[in-house]
């Protein structure tokens, strides 16, 4: 009887476990805006790449 309410609580807990993931999946993150600080300093600013990165071999290492 003991193994059976184990069995059962571990069950409901991987239950309770992949509703929250499929909740997480569900719900989209809330866009991340750079703006400026407390200080009046103003918000960083990044570039947008459309491009990959790129490795070479060299004789003194990676370039």
């Amino acid at each position: 009887m003991i193994r059976r309410t184990v069995s059962i609580q571990k069950s409901m807990f991987v239950c309770f476990l992949a509703l929250l993931m499929v909740i997480s999946l569900a719900v989209p993150p809330a866009p991340m805006r750079a703006e400026s600080s407390s200080n009046g300093l103003p918000g960083r600013q990044a570039e947008y790449l459309n491009r990959g990165l790129v490795a070479v071999l060299v004789d003194n290492g990676v370039f």
